[in-house]
């Protein structure tokens, strides 16, 4: 049998620690969520997901830091089509979970990878959008010392 995920590792312990009803469901051949959540009579549709690094990437990344140079390693904060495309087939699966259609259905989303915080912020600009702003200081307003 396999090793959990990390992500379902930590969904557990978080719902241990705060004394939350969980169920794993069964896994068959449909794509169907992970777990039920319980709380009082409200029944919630889990699925945990999990954002990696590129494998090779990562490789190359600590080869480099054990070789004892500098390593560089650059996220972009935008929408990223692979948080998108999990978090597609996440509610997929949710949807095929889903006894009656008026359940919670909530995607737990683990960020694994290197740089985590760009992950996190990868991901909310991925599921609810993002804005660029710029603001432009005239020249003559710019206090600079010669």
């Amino acid at each position: 049998m396999s090793r959990k995920p990390v992500s379902e590792e930590y969904f557990e312990e978080v719902c241990k620690k705060a004394k939350l009803s969980y169920r794993r469901i069964p896994e068959n051949y449909d794509n169907t969520a992970d777990y039920y959540l319980v709380t009082g009579d409200e029944t919630s549709i889990v699925e945990v997901k999990e954002k990696r690094d590129d494998v090779q990437k990562k490789k190359e990344f600590n080869k480099t830091l054990k070789a004892g140079k500098v390593a560089d390693h650059q996220e972009t904060i935008g929408s990223q089509r692979s948080i998108r495309q999990i978090l597609d087939g996440a509610a997929k699966q949710i949807d095929a979970s889903s006894k009656t259609g008026s359940e919670y259905k909530i995607i737990w989303f683990h960020e694994t990878g290197i740089d985590k915080d760009a992950q996190f912020s990868q991901s909310i600009c991925t599921a609810y959008g993002t804005t660029g702003l710029m603001h432009f200081i005239p020249a003559e307003d710019f206090d600079y010392y010669e």
